[in-house]
């Protein structure tokens, strides 16, 4: 159910209630090869992490389908989460070249408006309550 909330501007937004578990959008991740023929890798990065992700009873994820709305956009990730009704928004971007792939991520935490660069598994296990060997073999499955 999404609740009113009157802007600075006087304009009216919607604004989707936070859950009682922690809460999590991935964002699209973006594609810095260079590479169009290789924006399928991206987006398949993408959702093989939020279908990991959704592995987590204890954890409430966004469906993929209402993240890739935001596609191709450079959004500001805290209306997004507010949008959403999440406290954390995961963005990132994929650089594929031969045989190396580089992915990066940012965790931010909406609520704290803190933008954490390169956050690690055991950052990203704590914050969003589940095992850090957990992240391990989410981040790991999906890059074979």
């Amino acid at each position: 159910m999404l609740e009113e909330k009157r802007l600075a501007s006087g304009e009216v937004s919607a604004v989707a209630p936070l859950p009682d578990k922690p809460s999590i959008a991935v964002l699209p991740f973006d594609n810095l090869s260079g590479d169009p023929d290789q924006e399928y890798f991206a987006d398949g990065m993408t959702e093989d992490i939020i279908t990991g992700l959704l592995r987590f009873r204890s954890l409430f994820v966004i469906a993929r389908n209402s993240t890739f709305a935001y596609k191709g956009k450079s959004p500001d990730v805290r209306e997004v989460a507010r949008e959403l009704g999440v406290r954390y928004i995961l963005e990132g971007s994929v650089r594929r070249g031969g045989a190396s792939i580089r992915i990066t991520g940012q965790l931010i935490d909406a609520e704290k408006r803190l933008r954490e660069a390169g956050v690690g598994a055991s950052e990203i296990a704590r914050k969003l309550g589940i095992g850090r060997a957990s992240v391990y073999r989410i981040l790991e499955a999906e890059s074979v």
